[in-house]
């Protein structure tokens, strides 16, 4: 019992020393690039990272996280703040919030820092604080429309189009109220309500069954088609690992290993460069622009879920089963595959079936 207790107590001496000592060293680094270099801490990170990466997003982010200054304490909050009360979706609140943040940082500079350094920080870092502000909207998103359940009397109209999409040619007889067909199971449904099997992915399972058939309509026919097989070494219930793909791209992006992923590519998002002016900021305007923002980055997202889905189905063709019951333990070690590649710091998800155009959030053009 003592050995154990002296064990406990060296190990904590042992890591808060290692603690202490990497903090210092990290202070001491700073005040070194400041005095002798003529260099802030976000000057250096923009110096030694490729524009907008995740080597320079996830550094700036974990710079402003430990960041003790009030300022950026303050720019931070109030850039949460508004991906938690939407206002980030509206392009004039979204790009002055993230201007203003620029000129936090910009601020702690050096005073006798280079007119031509400073100007390049403020066009570098509009885009790295964008990227990563979107991702957190984004994240917002999806979990607001995983928590929205799914019922007949709001989704109706969406539940039905997921089976024209599916099955055109046939038609989906049903009875009682809401609606019941023993015909869902034929998409792989484990109930005759569809609703009972989106429970765990809401809104976001079932928009996204629909942009699977939309966007891959003969991929995503061909594999369901591959899913009715018989044989039990064959069979697997699409609709069912349509709503875990979905969920598991949500966990990855709640959780953090997606990052990578996604500040990698929300930087190319040219589409949604906007050119308004003074003269037409009408509210329709803008909030078309909020919409089509909005509905891009779903979109975007889908993409990625869209792959993991393209991802399982060769995991699942490979692995061996014998029957369903092989289910469970081979998603257990597809989710560990999908995060080791997702640790790359080069992550990107764009598999077999990824649209052929790239996209872009970016804000702000010159």
């Amino acid at each position: 019992m003592r050995f154990v207790i002296v064990s406990s107590l060296i190990g904590f001496i042992r890591n808060l020393v290692t603690t202490l000592i990497s903090a210092l060293v990290k202070t001491l680094n700073k005040w070194f690039r400041r005095v002798w270099l003529n260099e802030s801490e976000f000057l250096h990170i923009l110096n030694t990272t490729p524009p907008n990466s995740y080597s320079r997003c996830i550094t700036i982010e974990s710079a402003l996280a430990s960041s003790r200054n009030p300022s950026l304490k303050a720019m931070i909050k109030r850039l949460d703040e508004m991906v938690k009360s939407g206002d980030y979706g509206d392009f004039l609140k979204r790009k002055m919030s993230v201007e203003n943040a620029v000129e936090v940082l910009t601020g702690l500079e050096p005073s006798n820092s280079a007119l031509d350094d400073i100007e390049r920080m403020k066009n570098e870092l509009k885009d790295a604080l964008n990227i990563i502000w979107t991702y957190n909207y984004l994240i917002n998103m999806i979990e607001t429309m995983a928590n929205t359940p799914c019922t007949w009397e709001e989704h109706k109209d969406k539940l039905f189009r997921i089976w024209e999409l599916y099955k055109p040619d046939e038609e989906l007889e049903f009875v009682g109220e809401p609606p019941q067909s023993k015909q869902w199971k034929d998409l792989g449904f484990q109930y005759i309500d569809p609703c009972s099997d989106f429970r765990s992915a809401g809104l976001l399972g079932v928009e996204f069954m629909s942009y699977l058939v939309s966007t891959y309509p003969t991929e995503s026919k061909r594999v369901l088609g591959k899913s009715v097989n018989p044989l039990p070494d064959k069979y697997f219930p699409f609709a069912l690992v349509t709503i875990h793909a979905v969920d598991l791209a949500k966990k990855f992006c709640v959780g953090g290993p997606a990052k990578t992923h996604f500040f990698n590519t929300l930087k190319f998002l040219t589409t949604m460069r906007w050119f308004i002016s003074k003269d037409n900021l009408a509210d329709e305007i803008l909030e078309d622009c909020r919409l089509e923002w909005e509905q891009t980055l779903k979109d975007h997202f889908f993409s990625f879920a869209s792959v993991l889905f393209f991802k399982f189905i060769k995991h699942w063709e490979n692995y061996g089963a014998k029957s369903l019951l092989d289910y469970g333990p081979a998603k257990t070690q597809f989710v560990n595959i999908m995060i080791k590649d997702l640790d790359k710091p080069n992550a990107l998800f764009i598999g077999d079936y990824e649209l052929e155009e790239p996209l872009d959030v970016s804000l702000f053009d010159d």
